[in-house]
């Protein structure tokens, strides 16, 4: 080991003591003397902290520089946060195929997660560290499914609008999801106007794990990609996803999806932000029983089949919440039920993305 790798260890390992004891611009301050000596890792993780804010001030485009910058140095985290970026034209245009490119280099460079999504993508067998792989092989292999495209659904309702797709993602899509989520679960949450904060009810009993952009990765994007097209929105108007997990007897109680202008302060956050105007449910497992989308006012029951999906408009023309769309997340008899949770905003959700225009289902 060098004495600028050990330097630059030395240096990532105080900046974490530093963010662990809350001394957040001490941490960066730290990484900061490290990126002048060139440390590409401390370039990534400053760039990634604020490009969303992360214990930082936000300053997106600056971050995303960072960013770049480390991934051009070979940084292979960078790299796969590039393809992030490229993919889903924040701070940077969206490019698929450069995307894919900055995913290869990432896994050209040994970077795990990169790999894995890389296979994911390509449809084939996690890497398992033993032989050469042909990366350039298996990003041509992931290039072959257009994301940008989506199957045609089956009408269950036309007003509102809900809707089915079978086959909407890949099998190995679905399971690198599901990976994902594992790990980063935690009790799901409902809002409480009264104290004005998100807490546990026992209306909820499922868990969720949330991906923020820079928690994201190119098979996530993948599914979001196809999710815009079958919303007919644009990918700015995605807000970040969230898997859900429902163990056995667990459950949403009817809710609705939509920002309710009802709630102290939320009208002037759909003034600026915009409503929740759809929502997308995609399917990642089958086996388990009972679980059904129920949406009690339509009568209509949904059992998704695993790789399915399920739209359903939650406001009505003007974004006027439509309060028939009030739907539950039934408990699972047996089996773990897992779900990809997508909502879609009538405005761009996506910082630093541009275009959008607006969306109305």
């Amino acid at each position: 080991m060098t004495a600028q790798i050990r330097e630059d260890a030395a240096a990532l390992a105080e900046a974490d003591r530093l963010d662990a004891a809350g001394r957040h611009t001490e941490a960066i301050d730290v990484m900061a003397g490290a990126v002048k000596r060139g440390c590409v890792t401390s370039m990534t993780r400053i760039g990634a902290r604020i490009m969303v804010g992360d214990r930082a001030p936000m300053l997106g485009e600056q971050g995303a520089g960072l960013i770049e910058d480390a991934a051009n140095a070979g940084g292979g985290e960078a790299a796969a946060l590039m393809a992030v970026l490229r993919g889903a034209g924040v701070y940077r245009t969206a490019d698929w195929g450069a995307a894919l490119d900055w995913l290869t280099a990432s896994a050209e460079r040994g970077f795990g997660l990169a790999q894995g999504a890389l296979a994911a993508l390509a449809g084939a067998e996690a890497p398992d560290g033993k032989g050469q792989i042909d990366w350039r092989a298996m990003r041509d292999q992931a290039a072959a499914e257009d994301w940008s495209v989506a199957p045609d659904p089956k009408t269950l309702s036309g007003d509102p609008q809900i809707r089915a797709y079978s086959g909407f993602v890949t099998p190995a899509a679905a399971a690198w999801m599901i990976g994902r989520a594992r790990g980063r679960l935690r009790r799901a949450e409902i809002y409480n106007a009264q104290a004005r904060a998100a807490q546990a009810h026992e209306n909820r009993t499922n868990s969720a794990a949330n991906f923020s952009l820079i928690d994201a990765d190119l098979v996530q994007i993948a599914v979001q990609r196809r999710i815009a097209a079958a919303a007919g929105a644009p990918f700015q108007h995605l807000e970040a996803p969230a898997v859900l997990n429902y163990a056995p007897g667990e459950r949403f109680a009817e809710h609705f999806d939509f920002i309710d202008p009802r709630t102290p302060g939320y009208e002037a956050l759909i003034a600026r932000d915009g409503q929740r105007a759809a929502t997308m449910l995609v399917y990642l497992n089958a086996d388990y029983e009972g679980g059904e989308t129920a949406f009690p006012r339509l009568h209509i029951r949904f059992r998704g089949e695993a790789c399915g999906a399920l739209y359903f408009a939650n406001v009505l023309e003007g974004e006027k919440a439509d309060v028939r769309t009030v739907h539950a997340g039934e408990p699972t008899a047996s089996g773990e039920k897992w779900v990809m949770s997508q909502f879609i905003r009538s405005r761009p959700a996506l910082p630093g993305a541009s275009g959008g225009g607006f969306f109305q289902p």
